[in-house]
């Protein structure tokens, strides 16, 4: 056996007090304590000026400071307690983003420490991201692949102290703490998915959300009983889930944008009836998302099963340096799976009026907005958009979602472009554009986009779909350049002012993005679907960045007007310049 170690010697025999006058202690010097005057005083011929505690008030404000990369001002808190520096960040800048369930869940009186732990985790990510950090950016690194930016490291830190502590809790937890508190483990859960849906983290996300997809098996009498904050609960959850699947379907392989299952089968009463289930309630920016999404995947595969075959552009220079095409006869998709596709959008068409009869009037904008453009037309360099207002920053972004999907249930574009190509052909003059009905449509997300508080759209679009992802869905959509060119510059001004990303979504890879777009339609053809050649999964998260895909290349699917056939095409990603991100089409 070991025996105990000896006791060390003391290193000094000097024994510290923390008594003596003030003159001696603010001299670091022994005092003898001799009254009335101690003798260092005495010899030095100074005034002793006692030995009690001198108390000095002071008063101290504080302050905002402000970002200068992002122009994000964070209160400083003057509480000397952590927990309650980060509950201060959650109320300020959380809860406004988040689902309303969440927005009053600090005030409650009996909060479990999993909760707060989870709250201050997530307020400590989303105050990392609003404090970005130029990158020391190394010799290997492509600057089209990384952002030059990355969140704060000290607060993503403090994230990781609180989100580690809210996990082992929950790992401890046993099949009757579940059932004992079932909403708070439903509350903690949901947390978790809004956490990794910040940070793309899509493997983590799939691992919190299926935990709760298991949570609701077993608790089924959270959607039998009507109006319970279960029901809040949930609706949370389905936005998270919404949210987190917008930005994989983005930038996905044509396989998983082909053959994506559908995304809630069970929010239906009825397969393909118009009415979303009980578990939505009354819930409308919900609602309108499912529809988007389900919008978007119906419209994406419609597209694909065209695109299906199509052959690869080989861009040859010939001696005059045109651009050769070389293409063969476009592969046109099975029927009877468009049928399907184009009834499935049918449903949806009833779903979207149904939730569009139900506004209130102070959701709708401020003014008209269908205006007529029968027989309209404009040219594609003099595009004048007027702002379109609203009372409150949750009716123009459910509008703009309302919008979007009327967007993507338009598939006129697929037929009718061997009939535009005929026209062109004709000679009608190419520098017009007849306004069909889903470039009205396009027009109003436009004049959306124009009339929004980006602050707003900032601030609050953290944790649902942004407004800059409508936009290049959009352009996806429209024929015309000068909507392109119009996004383009939008978004790269707000880019130059600071702003890195919105709804999540990085800017920058969108600008990359419209670059080629806009390239490819300076050339006559239209791209309609951006691809990976292999798919990545989503990513690896945005830890230390603020794109989580390193996208090189992206895969262009479009229309060739001078060959009339589908085309598909490699591109890549370059790096921006002010002079991109603020051009306009000549």
């Amino acid at each position: 056996m070991y025996k105990p170690a000896p006791p060390r010697p003391k290193q000094s025999s000097i024994v510290r007090t923390r008594t003596g006058c003030r003159n001696c202690r603010a001299r670091r010097k022994k005092c003898d304590e001799k009254k009335p005057s101690c003798t260092g005083c005495t010899r030095l011929g100074k005034r002793c000026d006692g030995y009690a505690t001198k108390l000095e008030f002071r008063s101290v404000s504080f302050h905002l400071t402000e970002s200068r990369d992002c122009q994000t001002q964070i209160i400083k808190s003057p509480r000397p307690s952590r927990e309650l520096f980060y509950m201060n960040v959650w109320e300020t800048r959380c809860a406004p983003a988040l689902h309303p369930a969440f927005q009053k869940l600090s005030r409650l009186r009996d909060i479990s420490p999993v909760v707060i732990d989870a709250m201050m985790a997530l307020a400590a990510r989303q105050l990392s991201r609003l404090l970005p950090r130029a990158r020391q950016v190394s010799p290997l690194d492509s600057p089209n692949l990384r952002s030059s930016f990355r969140p704060d490291v000290d607060q993503q830190s403090m994230s990781g102290i609180f989100s580690s502590s809210a996990m082992r809790s929950v790992a401890q937890w046993t099949q009757s703490d579940f059932d004992r508190d079932s909403t708070t483990a439903l509350a903690v859960l949901t947390l978790f998915c809004c956490f990794e849906s910040l940070m793309s983290n899509f493997q983590g996300f799939y691992l919190h959300s299926a935990a709760v997809e298991v949570l609701l098996d077993t608790h089924q009498d959270f959607m039998s009983e009507p109006d319970t904050y279960e029901r809040s609960l949930i609706a949370a959850w389905v936005q998270s889930r919404l949210h987190n699947w917008w930005r994989r379907f983005h930038f996905a392989t044509v396989t998983f944008q082909r053959e994506h299952p559908p995304l809630f089968p069970l929010l239906l009463t009825q397969p393909g009836s118009s009415y979303l289930g009980p578990v939505l309630g009354h819930d409308r920016r919900v609602s309108i998302l499912v529809i988007l999404c389900e919008s978007y995947r119906l419209s994406a595969a419609s597209l694909m099963l065209y695109c299906d075959g199509t052959a690869d552009i080989g861009l040859v220079a010939s001696r005059d340096d045109e651009i050769l095409l070389e293409m063969q006869e476009s592969h046109w998709p099975q029927p009877y799976r468009l049928l399907s596709l184009q009834e499935q959008l049918n449903h949806q068409t009833k779903s979207l009026s149904d939730w569009y009869a139900q506004l209130a009037p102070s959701e709708l904008p401020a003014d008209l907005y269908l205006t007529d453009y029968a027989n309209a037309r404009y040219r594609r360099n003099t595009l004048q958009i007027k702002p379109l207002q609203f009372e409150s920053h949750d009716a123009a972004m459910n509008f703009a979602y309302f919008v979007t999907a009327q967007i993507l249930h338009r598939t006129e574009f697929l037929d009718n472009l061997e009939s535009r190509n005929r026209l062109a052909e004709n000679g009608d003059d190419d520098d017009y554009y007849n306004l069909n009905t889903t470039e009205k449509w396009i027009l109003i997300l436009l004049r959306i986009a124009a009339g929004i508080d980006w602050d707003a759209c900032r601030r609050l679009n953290a944790y649902t779909i942004g407004l800059s992802g409508l936009l290049l869905t959009c352009v996806l959509r429209s024929t015309n350049p000068a909507v392109s060119f119009w996004v383009q510059s939008w978004l790269g001004q707000r880019y130059q002012a600071g702003c890195l990303e919105e709804g999540s979504f990085p800017i920058y890879q969108i600008l990359q993005v419209l670059q080629i777009i806009n390239e490819e339609k300076s050339s006559d053809r239209h791209v309609y679907a951006v691809c990976q050649p292999t798919d990545d999964g989503g990513g690896m998260g945005k830890f230390d960045s603020y794109n989580s895909q390193r996208l090189g290349f992206v895969l262009l699917y479009g229309w060739c007007k001078r060959s009339n056939r589908f085309y598909s095409r490699q591109a890549a990603l370059e790096s921006l310049t002010p002079a991109t991100m603020q051009t306009q089409q000549a």
